[in-house]
């Protein structure tokens, strides 16, 4: 059975449509990242992080790390993205955000220096096999979804606070950059 006809895709193609022809979608879709944001804030800002908008950037030393929401183009989910650098390197998890282009300034802070290396996730790597049921991809944050039962937002700020927030900080220690995870996390 292909992605495309398993029970998953079709129940997210059915939740799709659903939303498409929902004249109050747009309202449960600011609800959701409202909510997303604020949960986000909840675990970025005790570490450090400053926020801006849909943003977060923690600056220190050894280097920065930004957190982002990133909606997706078709509007029915978003990713949560993260970057980060050390002093000449940068590496980066997406989490539904791209990394800014050289010379760009990220929230309107530090620019980003050249780096000689990145490397780009999602939070899809995080993810243990058996998580993320309702999904065809894992990572990816389905705003129907989560606004008819709002616990479907739990276990991707558990993954981002446990997992993937511990692997970025990385960035703002001495010595090597941290890899990313492949495949699912077996931790």
């Amino acid at each position: 059975m292909t992605q495309e006809h398993s029970p998953a895709f079709l129940a997210y193609s059915e939740r799709c449509n659903a939303a498409a022809l929902d004249p109050d979608f747009k309202k449960k879709r600011e609800r959701v990242v409202t909510r997303l944001r604020r949960d986000m804030h909840a675990v970025l800002e005790p570490v450090g992080y400053s926020c801006e908008g849909l943003v977060w950037v923690k600056t220190s030393p050894q280097g920065q790390t930004r957190v982002s929401i990133y909606r997706m183009r078709a509007g029915y989910q978003a990713r949560i993205e993260m970057s980060g650098r050390k002093t000449g390197f940068s590496i980066g998890l997406a989490v539904n955000g791209v990394l800014r282009r050289i010379g760009q300034r990220l929230g309107n802070q530090n620019p980003i220096l050249p780096y000689k290396e990145q490397v780009v996730t999602r939070l899809q790597p995080f993810y243990r096999l058996d998580e993320h049921k309702h999904h065809p991809e894992k990572g990816s944050l389905e705003y129907a979804l989560i606004d008819e039962d709002p616990s479907e937002l739990d276990l991707p700020i558990e993954i981002l606070a446990h997992r993937a927030l511990p692997w970025l900080e990385g960035c703002h220690r001495r010595g090597a950059l941290p890899e990313v995870p492949k495949g699912f996390w077996e931790g």
